[in-house]
């Protein structure tokens, strides 16, 4: 097993994609959003306590679409490559190397997700500064913050390696990641209007919902909390797991 996770971690590590979306991923996120649009261009915003609770929810949702695509790369490529078969016969067990990927994508979209956590809000309060301003004392629950950040980057990778194995296809995988979260659950909300709760992104977002931060009520009778949204989007992430897990073992490599 050991030796699985080191050979999907030189996979990640060796890929230029990954290195390009996750750099690029920081700039757009820490410079543009946080230090510029969050900080340099804040106005009103400066004046809520919880400001910097707000930044950092945000910075952590757009960071996770670019981890997102690199778990779905890292997971597509063999695929694509054809190297799969190399992967499958260098181990003595599929489930081993079905792991060895969750893991390694797990790994790698909470490192990011934190850094972005960490990074944001002082890239924001450096934004406010530099345009003269001054942030009011704030208020941080670190460890509210920072489990609601780890979980929503942790399940959306998770979501991304999901749709990777399953699907297989790479091109495919990425419509279906970037379409399921919008387009499909939109259309379903129409549909179960209260009950588009339980729906699993509409979930996961909510566990990350900067409004309430941001001084913005959101409180409806029947919502469910910010534990109950992650309960209900775990139910999913396994469920997800269990069937990329049994396609892959069970399938032909190509």
């Amino acid at each position: 097993m050991i030796a699985a996770i080191k050979s999907e971690f030189r996979k990640l590590l060796t890929v230029r994609s990954t290195y390009v979306i996750t750099i690029l991923g920081l700039l757009l996120v820490g410079g543009l959003l946080c230090f510029y649009a969050q900080g340099y261009r804040a106005s009103d915003d400066i004046q809520n306590p919880r400001f910097l609770e707000g930044v950092a929810l945000i910075s952590v949702t757009f960071i996770s679409i670019m981890t997102g695509v690199v778990a779905l790369l890292l997971t597509t490529h063999e695929y694509r490559h054809n190297m799969i078969m190399y992967t499958l016969t260098s181990s003595n067990s599929r489930t081993k190397s079905f792991l060895a990927k969750a893991v390694v994508i797990a790994v790698y979209t909470i490192l990011v997700g934190g850094l972005i956590t960490v990074l944001g809000p002082l890239l924001a309060s450096a934004g406010v500064a530099a345009q003269g301003a001054e942030l009011v004392p704030q208020t941080i629950n670190y460890v509210d913050i920072m489990w609601r950040s780890l979980f929503y980057s942790f399940g959306n990778g998770m979501a991304a390696f999901i749709m990777a194995a399953i699907i297989r296809n790479q091109i495919g995988a990425i419509v279906t990641y970037f379409v399921a979260a919008g387009m499909v659950e939109e259309l379903l909300t129409l549909v179960l209007k209260e009950n588009a709760k339980y729906l699993p992104f509409r979930a996961l977002n909510e566990v990350v919902n900067f409004s309430a931060q941001m001084g913005v009520s959101m409180e409806k009778a029947g919502a469910l909390s910010i534990t109950e949204n992650a309960l209900v989007y775990s139910v999913y992430m396994i469920v997800g797991l269990v069937i990329a897990w049994l396609l892959f073992v069970r399938r032909d490599a190509n």
